[in-house]
């Protein structure tokens, strides 16, 4: 069977399982984006993502999405990036639905707070309305995504919880600069824009003042001063760091020698794949509900999910696993292994098994993220 994936970008978080979608025998696979990378995420030092045996095209003008659409396997599975923020969704969705092929989409959940939440709602029925009956399933990225799409009109059926899949850190040193203290190392990694919450996090460890930890945050934005304001009005300036964005080889480097990461987002997160590379390197997360990623936080051996914009509900989450200690050598073990289920082959795998109960009538499948067992 032939897969073609239209996309914005060529994204380092879809790559990993549609690399090994081109592996499996009896798949070919075409990716098409509108640009190789966007200039912000150049400026973050992101580079293009491996895509192993699948076709790769950039930039595609009219002919070669007429001839992708047209002269090809008229059996192709065609996936689209939802019906927003992909300029060629609708160009592909118009030319896959004349000629009748088969059209699946992948896609976050929209953001649904503030005034622009209704409206976004009424524009999703809208497309529901419009694009539903012909659009095939759906893959959206967790139970909040899957939330979501039923609540505009998508049938159940043809929705399935989805995520994003990082990249394995094979270049990250073992337990790379760990420290020999006793301090909790907590991070946070991401964007210091509104809607991440870190000044939720620094109220809520200023509460925890008499456990020994630190925090670093690294990213850049417009709310990076703010934080840092805050942080010498509570008076924990000598326990937080910050730094600046850095190419992920350090982030994950960093990353690898926290002992937790914590993601306290109030605003909207599709995903969250800081989530997902934190769990792949053995580092334990508290995120909030207001994150896709969530869906990977469903026994507490792994993290857990907090309320989002609630400073008690993460205080609560946070003295649990500051009483735990530094993350444990056995427990870094346990959740590498457990996060194969989140890696590009179990991934391609449950593609494949969604595909099949489509579009063959077998079993409908659950994701490998929802099992405790380990690998």
């Amino acid at each position: 069977m032939h897969f073609f994936f239209w996309q914005s970008i060529l994204s380092p978080h879809q790559s990993p399982y549609i690399r090994a979608l081109s592996e499996i025998d009896g798949c070919a696979v075409t990716v098409i984006a509108e640009q190789a990378l966007s200039p912000d995420r150049k400026r973050l030092g992101w580079a293009v993502p491996d895509y192993g045996r699948a076709e790769v095209a950039t930039c595609p003008n009219q002919s070669v999405i007429r001839s992708l659409v047209y002269e090809t396997d008229p059996y192709g599975v065609h996936l689209i990036e939802g019906w927003r923020g992909c300029q060629l969704s609708a160009a592909i969705y118009s030319a896959v639905s004349t000629r009748r092929g088969r059209l699946g989409v992948i896609s976050e959940a929209s953001k649904d707070l503030g005034w622009k939440g209704p409206v976004r709602r009424g524009l999703y029925k809208w497309y529901c309305r419009a694009y539903g009956e012909k659009t095939d399933f759906v893959l959206t990225m967790g139970q909040k995504g899957v939330d979501w799409f039923c609540g505009c009109g998508y049938p159940s059926k043809k929705v399935f919880p989805f995520a994003y899949v990082p990249e394995a850190a094979h270049s990250v040193q073992e337990d790379f600069n760990r420290s020999t203290d006793n301090e909790i190392a907590i991070l946070f990694l991401g964007r210091c824009v509104p809607g991440k919450g870190c000044d939720i996090l620094l109220r809520a460890l200023q509460a925890c003042c008499d456990y020994s930890w630190t925090l670093t945050m690294i990213g850049d934005g417009p709310m990076k001063p703010k934080w840092t304001a805050l942080a010498s009005q509570l008076h924990i300036t000598d326990r937080v760091r910050f730094l600046p964005s850095m190419p992920r080889p350090s982030a994950l480097a960093m990353l690898h020698s926290a002992d937790l990461l914590v993601l306290p987002s109030t605003g909207q997160e599709g995903w969250g794949a800081v989530v997902s590379e934190a769990l792949t390197v053995g580092v334990p997360v508290i995120c909030t509900d207001r994150c896709g990623a969530a869906d990977l936080l469903r026994e507490d051996w792994r993290g857990e999910v907090v309320q989002a914009g609630s400073v008690e509900s993460l205080l609560s989450a946070l003295r649990k696993w500051l009483l735990r200690g530094k993350r444990s050598n056995c427990l870094t073990q346990r959740l590498r292994m457990w996060s194969q289920r989140i890696s590009g082959p179990s991934v391609a795998n449950y593609f494949l098994s969604v595909v099949n109960h489509v579009y063959l009538a077998s079993e409908r499948p659950e994701p490998p993220w929802y099992s405790s067992e380990l690998w």
